[in-house]
């Protein structure tokens, strides 16, 4: 997978603070875990099948986080590590404590990268993370959902768009010269 020039991450994350404009820290559900509402920071690390997953060392993609009043909050994060492994992370605070779940995302899973950031995306975002993150070779490929995410989700100009960053996705880059055939 393509890693150079990762896009800025898309996010939805409302911040908050204490009425006395103090910042939230809160501890999360295992020792170590931790994550601010105040400026996003999240550090949450698991072991999966001997690899770590360390939202400290990957890349946010994308990130949905609302405060509901009353002392509740939930987060909602994917991510990609260098190596180009995916992991998806929910976060709950209530007044009774926090719960975190770090979900490793497989080629085998049912709900994969594309349908969770489906889930997460204003359709207003589509087109950009589509053509930034998908097309540049960022993500699992997977292009007859993207195609049909596109159609159902994008007028016509922005559908259009996607479909020719997809389709320049394949062609020969002017760069590089042509293979000679043997």
């Amino acid at each position: 997978m393509n890693t150079a020039n990762i896009p800025a991450p898309i996010s939805y994350e409302t911040r908050v603070r204490t009425i006395n404009d103090e910042e939230i820290h809160l501890p999360g559900s295992r020792a170590g875990d931790t994550c601010n509402l105040s400026t996003g920071e999240v550090n949450v690390a698991r072991m999966v099948d001997g690899v770590r997953y360390d939202t400290a060392h990957a890349t946010l993609i994308i990130g949905a986080g609302e405060y509901f009043g009353n002392g509740s909050y939930g987060l909602c994060r994917l991510y990609r590590t260098d190596d180009g492994k995916f992991f998806h992370l929910l976060m709950v605070w209530t007044l009774a404590g926090t719960a975190v779940d770090l979900t490793v995302i497989t080629a085998n899973d049912d709900l994969g990268v594309l349908q969770i950031a489906q889930v997460l995306l204003p359709d207003r975002d589509v087109v950009g993370f589509l053509r930034d993150w998908y097309c540049a070779g960022l993500l699992p490929i997977d292009d007859d959902f993207v195609k049909e995410w596109a159609e159902s989700a994008l007028p016509a100009d922005e559908c259009q768009e996607v479909m020719v960053a997809l389709g320049n996705r394949y062609s020969p880059r002017a760069d590089v010269p042509p293979a000679a055939d043997a």
